[in-house]
């Protein structure tokens, strides 16, 4: 699992929610069979994936709790909000860094495929949902 927040960092990352951990079992067993590095994959679950999400902003400092007001006047504020309500109802979020060159459009068929919903595709300047 990465070790950065969720939202910080690089953008150009697919998120999505899982209805559990077989399926977000089937789907990184896709991603690596793409080329996905391990190390671009990251599955959150249960009460740790719920702190590791950090809704509010309460364990990054000062720096989280910024980003997370920002959010406020955004599209992400609901998104986290959809994420933080997924994994405390036994649901999984699977998040990927998207490789260079990658088409999002193959990692999109891969969250398909393993029934993944809230997909969305978040860029440096756009937040895109991919619809199935």
């Amino acid at each position: 699992m990465m070790t950065n927040h969720m939202f910080d960092g690089p953008r150009e990352r697919v998120y999505g929610i899982l209805n559990g951990l077989a399926h977000a079992d089937a789907l990184i067993e896709q991603l690596l069979g793409m080329g996905v590095h391990g190390t671009h994959i990251r599955v959150l679950n249960g009460v740790e994936g719920t702190h590791e999400l950090d809704q509010h902003g309460q364990r990054g400092g000062l720096m989280a709790k910024i980003k997370r007001a920002l959010h406020l006047v955004t599209a992400e504020r609901e998104h986290v909000g959809e994420y933080a309500w997924a994994l405390k109802h036994g649901q999984v979020v699977v998040a990927v860094q998207l490789p260079p060159r990658t088409e999002k459009t193959a990692i999109h068929a891969a969250f398909r495929s393993a029934q993944a919903r809230f997909v969305h595709h978040y860029g440096a300047w756009v937040v895109q949902k991919l619809v199935f």
